[in-house]
């Protein structure tokens, strides 16, 4: 009994660390982006990779700590750490176990001549340069804060940042060439050689990154001779910055010159080649001082150096990703301190995904090539206090289907693996990009049962529907992650298909449609009297069609009614909210995830009624002979045309495709200028006022407007201040 007792305590103590061990071996939530209608929304997503295994120089077998660990590279087969502190490099096998040490090895230089050693001493005061060779003629093998690596086939080249060199070794470590600032006019004079990354393209060209230089990177051709600068970023200016431009020329002085500021292109941070030959670039922020994330982090350049890389949007246009928000759009503040995101390092795959490293909360970043975000993960944010945490993450690199993450501070390298879901969802994904999408669908499907949120699925399946011809399966998956364009072919295709169907009897309903309206039109007009008795109804239906005689029937003899104003109010604000939640997906202006009835109800009935205080208050300090009720009744008798358009842009949309989106934006546009110019009637009429009397107490009423709008705010902003202090006051007393 005792020893049953024995083995079930054992069992549950060990269950208990299993699980353990279990939550801390994985980093942060994984976690993806997605767009809606017009808003950006972040979803918890299912790991596509998970942390295997993390190891510092004792897991290795080395004495001490893998000091300086700046950057790393994986080339055929093989891991490289460069270690900065230590002037040297450990490589590690594809299993992350210890192959050898590559220890950078001095290059004697040949001694030179008494003559060149009076020169140079003669010269001293001109020049001088304390890292290219030492006191015995040979150059230095101490790296001095060390930022980069790139491996190629026989030799290494380290980015010495801090002496202000790259050096080229042999897989021995000998130094073979030390190349510094190049000897070129086009190299401003006070530019800093600060090499932290390069790569080599195709056709055997180096590009060179140095530290905060806005020029580009340095374009050196197989032969190390220094070509140019290559793919330079660039300063986003508006129309406002031009004119401040301008006036400046116009009144600059002396003074003003010396203290104004320049806003300076992003640098960039790392550069790296793909499969097809593009270079990529990530920049990072600007200074310590540099408080905003800014945009187009990530870049894809052309051989001619400009930004090719594209965003592709839900409605089927693509713009530029230099505009695009590839980090959070938002600045964290801890501690008083800004934290603000920097990427640090990039890799694409062979399947053409992008990864970023972003080095102030560890995190990594995947997207494919439309720029969609398809995973982030990772974390720790300066803590690292577990596997898959970071303190200071400084560089990346892919080894196949893993990753690897550099550590300066924990001095440790972590190995993320891809999980079945991760490769499942980058294989469909690839063939949906590539345009393969009924050969995609079922491993969409597969993607789906996994992870029934993943907005990549449903994408995938929506086209995969359409290409099979499945019309009415793809709206409902597209309209589930809002790809419009697939929803519209979609249903252009059911719209075809139903019009071939039932054109019959829709031709033959039209035609007495049509018909009946003519008989009614040629009744109406034989009439002499109105049909309509009650007087004030008729007054209220008119009014659109015979604004001023309706305005004149309703300040002079009195025929406005309170009760109609106040249902044409209600009428308006609903028929809003139904055209803004009921029209077809491809026109719905409101989405279910963040609409707020509350702000319809203020753009409506609220300004109006807004629109009407500030305007009778104005009116009775300018002669204005209107009185509130015959104001707030003519402007009520003025939205007839919004409440028709309303409902009729409701009922059209589900029979028009995105392609026919003008027509219902043209139909908005005459309906808004129509009701504006019955109101201008009708308070004129009202008031008894000119033309140019109408304008001035328009624009004063628009800035009474403006103001109490800002006084109701600043109340409500006072009131929430009093109730958090009352609030505080009695969480003070009732501890005490």
């Amino acid at each position: 009994m005792k020893k049953r007792i024995f083995r079930t305590v054992v069992l549950m103590l060990a269950f208990m660390m299993s699980l353990t061990m279990t939550v801390s071996a994985t980093g942060t939530p994984s976690f993806t982006r997605w767009e809606t209608n017009g808003e950006v929304i972040t979803t918890a997503s299912r790991d596509m990779y998970v942390a295997t295994k993390s190891v510092n120089a004792s897991a290795i077998g080395l004495d001490g700590r893998l000091t300086g660990l700046n950057d790393i590279q994986y080339y055929n087969g093989y891991v490289y750490l460069l270690c900065s502190e230590d002037s040297c490099i450990v490589v590690l096998n594809d299993q992350l176990e210890f192959e050898r040490k590559i220890t950078i090895a001095a290059l004697e230089t040949e001694e030179t001549s008494p003559v060149e050693e009076t020169e140079t001493e003669d010269n001293s005061d001109e020049y001088f340069d304390p890292f290219l060779e030492d006191d015995d003629g040979s150059i230095d093998n101490t790296l001095m804060d060390a930022e980069g690596i790139f491996v190629t086939d026989d030799s290494i080249f380290i980015m010495d940042t801090g002496n202000e060199r790259l050096l080229q070794i042999d897989m021995q470590g000998n130094i073979l060439q030390q190349i510094t600032v190049p000897d070129n006019d086009v190299i401003p004079e006070d530019f800093l050689f600060q090499p932290i990354s390069m790569t080599k393209d195709f056709d055997g060209n180096y590009y060179v990154v140095s530290k905060d230089c806005y020029y580009g990177a340095l374009l050196y051709n197989s032969a190390f001779e220094f070509q140019g600068f290559y793919g330079a970023n660039t300063v986003q200016a508006t129309a406002l910055d031009t004119l401040a431009y301008l006036w400046d020329l116009m009144t600059n002085t002396d003074e003003k010159r010396s203290k104004q500021t320049r806003t300076l292109p992003y640098a960039f941070n790392d550069i790296t080649i793909s499969n097809d030959g593009y270079l990529f670039t990530c920049n990072g922020c600007k200074s310590m001082h540099d408080f905003t994330n800014g945009t187009g982090q990530i870049q894809q350049l052309s051989p001619g150096g400009v930004n090719v890389l594209l965003k592709r949007k839900n409605k089927g246009k693509s713009e530029s990703a230099t505009g695009y928000m590839f980090l959070e759009d938002h600045v964290e503040t801890t501690w008083n301190d800004r934290l603000v995101q920097d990427f640090c390092s990039i890799a694409i795959n062979q399947n053409g995904f992008i990864f970023a490293l972003d080095r102030t909360y560890g995190l990594v970043y995947v997207y494919d090539i439309d720029c969609n975000l398809v995973t982030a993960f990772g974390g720790g944010a300066s803590k690292g206090d577990r596997l898959g945490l970071f303190k200071s993450p400084t560089s990346m690199t892919l080894m196949g289907d893993k990753i690897l993450v550099a550590d300066a501070e924990l001095c440790s390298v972590t190995e993320f693996d891809i999980t079945p879901y991760g490769a499942l969802l980058q294989q469909a994904q690839k063939l949906y990009l590539d345009g393969n999408y009924a050969e995609a669908g079922s491993l969409w499907e597969d993607v789906l049962k996994m992870d029934s949120a993943s907005a990549f699925a449903y994408r995938g399946l929506a086209r995969s529907c359409y290409a099979t011809g499945r019309y009415k399966e793809a709206m409902r998956y597209a309209e589930k992650v809002y790809d419009y364009v697939t929803y519209d072919s979609a249903y252009q295709q059911v719209r075809k298909e139903f019009l071939e169907k039932n054109f019959a009897w829709i031709f033959a309903v039209a035609i007495v449609l049509v018909i009946a309206l003519f008989y009614l039109f040629i009744r109406m007009k034989k009439r002499e009297t109105s049909s309509i008795k009650n007087e004030k109804l008729r007054v209220l239906l008119h009014t659109s069609i015979h604004p001023f005689d309706s305005m004149k029937e309703l300040k002079y003899k009195q025929k406005g009614s309170l009760v109609g104003a106040v249902v044409l109010l209600v009428l308006y604000t609903l028929t809003t909210i139904i055209r803004m939640t009921k029209t077809s997906f491809l026109f719905r202006t409101a989405d279910a995830f963040n609409y707020n009835a509350f702000f319809t109800l203020a753009s409506t009935a609220g300004l109006v009624l807004l629109f009407v205080v500030s305007n009778w208050l104005i009116s009775t300090l300018l002669s204005g002979k209107g009185r509130f009720g015959e104001i707030f009744i003519a402007t009520n008798y003025c939205l007839m045309p919004m409440i028709v358009i309303n409902l009729l842009v409701t009922g059209l949309s589900y029979f028009l495709s995105y392609e026919d989106e003008a027509l219902i934006t043209g139909l908005m546009t005459v309906a808004v200028i129509f009701t504006l110019f019955l109101i201008i009637i009708s308070n004129m009429t009202v008031h008894d006022y000119t033309f140019g009397q109408f304008i001035l107490t328009t624009v004063i009423t628009l800035f009474l407007m403006i103001l109490i709008v800002f006084i109701i705010f600043m109340i409500c902003v006072m009131l929430q201040q009093f109730w958090n202090f009352i609030y505080s006051l009695y969480m003070e007393v009732a501890y005490r």
